[in-house]
């Protein structure tokens, strides 16, 4: 059983929460109890209470002593509320979080943990699409190295048809010629000049094009390796993560209710 009953204050405050470049906009709900009652609020406790805690009936089993402020005063109450507030707004915050890099922040309540998995996907779709910009770029130069691959290709084709027949069948005809006794050896050096010439052809159209497939191939390694660059550049930028705390101002912070109630003491 109580020996007394020792005047307090429950309240609740109803506080918003608002940073626009964060897009916070977080009302929340602050209970607390000020006890004992004095003309300053040193004395309020965060406690979580509903009016279900309270009954409105005097219990007369125990004396209740009155405190040394005037709680019959509306003055009284209209001073602790200020007071309330005041100490609310120097000491009321919430923290977030905030990638600077990524320019995002966390959700009220969001976790640094959790805040990670929006940092990783937004950092993948960021190298998707820079990447997707390189990639045009390295196509236009990659199709260009195509064309020429192409082209000495057709060109190393067409001097190896001509090494194969027309340099060939000059050869084989000088050199019958020459069995026969219709042509004579010069003939045949001249003919076999031609071939080496034809081969030479075909040899430098072949050059070019391993040349250029080199050069394909290295362009396309240069490219791997700028996206490997960006994916971890990307990766590092969704690791800066930081802790940010949101303040209250004045006029978000409203005492919604506010209650005197008496404490049983031992």
């Amino acid at each position: 059983m109580p020996s007394r009953y020792e005047a307090a204050a429950a309240i609740r405050i109803t506080a918003r929460y608002d940073d626009t470049r964060a897009g916070v906009n977080h009302v929340a709900e602050w209970e607390a109890i000020v006890f004992p009652l004095s003309n300053d609020a040193s004395n309020v406790t965060e406690v979580d209470h509903d009016p279900r805690d309270f009954i409105d009936t005097a219990i007369p089993a125990a004396p209740y002593v009155l405190p040394e402020v005037r709680i019959d005063s509306p003055t009284f109450w209209k001073a602790l509320a200020v007071q309330v507030r005041e100490r609310l707004y120097r000491e009321g915050t919430i923290t977030i979080f905030k990638n600077s890099d990524l320019k995002i922040y966390s959700r009220v309540g969001e976790s640094a943990q959790d805040f990670a998995t929006p940092c990783e996907t937004f950092a993948d779709d960021a190298a998707d699409q820079a990447t997707a910009a390189l990639g045009d770029r390295y196509e236009k130069r990659l199709r260009r190295i195509q064309v020429a691959i192409d082209k000495y290709g057709d060109q190393a084709e067409s001097a190896a048809a001509d090494a194969r027949g027309d340099d060939i069948d000059m050869v084989t005809g000088a050199v019958f010629d020459m069995l026969s006794g219709r042509s004579r050896s010069r003939d045949i050096s001249s003919s076999m000049k031609t071939h080496r010439a034809a081969q030479r052809r075909v040899d430098a159209a072949a050059v070019k094009v391993d040349t250029k497939v080199a050069e394909y191939e290295a362009l396309q390694e240069e490219f791997q390796d700028e996206v490997a660059d960006l994916v971890t550049q990307w990766d590092e930028k969704a690791k800066h993560v930081e802790e940010v705390s949101i303040g209250l101002e004045k006029n978000d912070i409203t005492v919604s209710d506010m209650a005197l109630v008496w404490i049983p003491l031992p």
